[in-house]
């Protein structure tokens, strides 16, 4: 079975390390804040950029992403560095 639709609550590399691949093998929509679908956007996912607070509907599935006390960024571990990624959800 695969997927339609993957849902990131944020931009740690745990959770988004083959999401960009999976997304282009299965044609899936990603869905995550503005920022994180934007940079996965330009590494060749099909994205969904949401604002926190949103309530979203896909298909039969409906999604209101809310804030989340955490970090999100993506690590640049050659140039030892991070970006940010948005707002944690």
């Amino acid at each position: 079975m695969e997927v339609d639709l993957i849902l990131l609550t944020h931009g740690h590399g745990d959770h988004t390390t083959d999401v960009v691949s999976i997304s282009k093998r299965t044609g899936a929509t990603v869905v995550a804040v503005f920022e994180l679908a934007t940079l996965l956007n330009w590494r060749g996912a099909k994205t969904h950029g949401v604002g926190l607070g949103g309530t979203y509907r896909f298909g039969g599935v409906k999604v209101k992403y809310t804030l989340a006390f955490h970090s999100s960024s993506f690590e640049d571990e050659e140039n030892r560095n991070f970006h940010y990624a948005g707002m944690p959800a």
